[in-house]
C-alpha cells in the first residue's frame, strides 16, 4: 500500500539528512521508495510513458511525481510543493537535495513533462487533488495588479507557512 503525502515527503527528508544509499542514477528508485511503491519500469523515461493520470505542467502539489524526459533516461522527482521538488544528482550527485522544479529543466536541458497522480501504475495522490492555485501576486507587483484583499491574503498566507514552519508561534 502507498504511503501518504506526509510520509512521503518525509521519506525524502530524511534521505537528504542521512541517505540510506547513494542515489546516483537512481531517480524512480528514489520517488517510488518514497511512496512505498513496487518497481515496474526501468526508467524514468519508460515510467512517464507508462503514467495514466497527468495533471499537466503547471506547479504541483507536494507529493506529486514530477517528470522530464530527454530521449534516453528521463527524471522524476517528488514534488516538494511551491515549484520546488526532492530530487538525486542536481546539486550532488548521489545526494538527494531540495531544488527548484526550473533548475532541473534549465541544468539538464530536459523537457519538463509535468506532475502525475499516480506512478508505477498506482495512484498515489486521490483524484480530489486540486490543480495548484496560481500564487499571489509577489511584492513588487502588488502596486499594479493586486487587490487589497490579494495582498491581505498572501501575508495571511506567508505567516501561515511560517507558523507550521515553527518560525514563529501561534
Amino acid at each position: 500500500m502507498a504511503r501518504t503525502v506526509a510520509q512521503a515527503l518525509s521519506y525524502a527528508y530524511n534521505q537528504h539528512k542521512s541517505p540510506s544509499r547513494n542515489w546516483g542514477a537512481w531517480c524512480l528508485v528514489f520517488v517510488r521508495s518514497a511512496w512505498g511503491v513496487a518497481a515496474l519500469y526501468p526508467s524514468a523515461e519508460k515510467g512517464w510513458y507508462g503514467t495514466r493520470h497527468r495533471m499537466g505542467t503547471g506547479t504541483p502539489p507536494a507529493g506529486a511525481p514530477v517528470w522530464w524526459t530527454n530521449g534516453r533516461h528521463g527524471h522524476v522527482a517528488l514534488s516538494a510543493g511551491g515549484g520546488y521538488c526532492w530530487s538525486n544528482d542536481v546539486v550532488t550527485y548521489g545526494r538527494i537535495h531540495k531544488v527548484a522544479i526550473s533548475r532541473i529543466t534549465r541544468q539538464w536541458g530536459q523537457r519538463y513533462r509535468g506532475w502525475t497522480r499516480d506512478i508505477n501504475g498506482v495512484v498515489v495522490l486521490p483524484a480530489s487533488t486540486p490543480a495548484p492555485k496560481p500564487p499571489p501576486p509577489a511584492p513588487a507587483e502588488w502596486d499594479e495588479q493586486a487587490t487589497k484583499a490579494q495582498i491581505i491574503e498572501a501575508i495571511r498566507s506567508g505567516i501561515r507557512a511560517e507558523i507550521r514552519a515553527g518560525l514563529i508561534g501561534d
